[in-house]
């Protein structure tokens, strides 16, 4: 089976507890270039924990040899570094959200098209079991719903990173996922609402 190579955007808690460990992981699927990363505290400590190489910008990173990339950089960024990536002919594995504003999508979904690559948004809650649940326990509610409370154990919450070896650098992509869980409970289709969601496939 043949060797990815892969390049992570983005050095914070997300790609330090899930991502990077994940790819280091699986030797024999993927081999990890590089991360990028602006904190010089940040990118010290992962070189110095997991023995990969580290980048100050996206730019410098896009431009290893790399067949595809996982985007884990701040949510404002995830447009701009999906086109550049998409433009160097990459495959893409986005954090949630892909963007804020439906004109980046529609560049994004341009861009994906020319590139006839994967791309994928970690929109992963809507494959939950429990959440499945609860929208089933819902359904059919209609107009007679009004609020819909959910208390979300991410793995990345303190209780279950607190005792993990990592630093930050910022924090600066919170609620990324809550627009996108109302429309999910509320039977309302990504489709429907334009969710950026709709277009993380593989090209057509």
């Amino acid at each position: 089976m043949r060797t990815i190579d892969v390049g992570i955007i983005g050095g914070g808690l997300i790609a330090q507890v899930e991502h990077l460990p994940n790819i280091l992981g699986l030797p024999n699927l993927f081999r990890c270039r590089g991360i990028a990363e602006p904190s010089a505290k940040v990118r010290q400590h992962i070189e110095k924990r997991f023995g990969v190489k580290t980048f100050a910008t996206a730019e410098a990173l896009l431009a290893e040899p790399l067949e595809a990339v996982v985007i884990a950089a701040p949510d404002s960024y995830h447009a701009d570094l999906s086109v550049a990536a998409l433009a160097r002919g990459l495959h893409i594995f986005c954090e949630k959200p892909l963007c804020y504003h439906l004109e980046d999508a529609d560049r994004v979904i341009a861009a994906r098209d020319r590139a006839e690559r994967v791309f994928q948004v970690g929109y992963m809650k809507r494959y939950d079991p429990s959440w499945r649940l609860l929208r089933q326990m819902i359904d059919g509610q209609g107009e007679r719903l009004r609020l819909v409370s959910v208390e979300v154990n991410d793995p990345d919450s303190w209780p279950f990173v607190a005792h993990r070896d990592f630093v930050n650098g910022t924090r600066l992509g919170h609620g990324r996922r809550l627009p996108f869980v109302g429309l999910f409970l509320s039977g309302v289709s990504p489709g429907a609402s334009r969710n950026v969601n709709r277009h993380a496939v593989e090209p057509s």
